[in-house]
C-alpha cells in the first residue's frame, strides 16, 4: 500500500447498516468489532468469528426502564415494570 511506504498507517472508520453487518465485516477479514455479546455470539453459529469477552468498566452496559406515564400502564405492562424496577 501506498501508506505503507510512506511510513503511515491508514486508518479507516467504517459505518455499517446492522451489527449483524458488523460481524459480517469481521467474518470477511475486514477488521475487529464491538458488539453486544447476544450478537456475537447469535453470529458465531454462523460465521467463522472469534469472540472475546471486553472486562473494562467502560463495557458494561447501563439500561434504563422509561414509560410515558407508569400509573396508566396495562395491568401486565405494570407488572413487568414493578418487577423490573425493584
Amino acid at each position: 500500500m501506498q501508506a505503507a511506504r510512506l511510513g503511515r498507517m491508514l486508518r479507516l472508520r467504517v459505518r455499517v447498516s446492522s451489527l449483524d453487518a458488523v460481524c459480517a465485516m469481521v467474518a470477511a477479514g475486514v477488521g475487529a468489532g464491538i458488539v453486544p455479546e447476544a450478537t456475537a455470539r447469535r453470529q458465531r453459529r454462523g460465521l467463522p468469528l472469534g469472540v472475546v469477552r471486553i472486562a473494562e468498566p467502560w463495557a458494561n452496559r447501563q439500561l434504563m426502564l422509561c414509560v410515558r406515564d407508569s400509573k396508566r400502564l396495562s395491568r401486565p405492562a405494570r407488572k413487568l415494570f414493578d418487577a423490573l424496577r425493584s
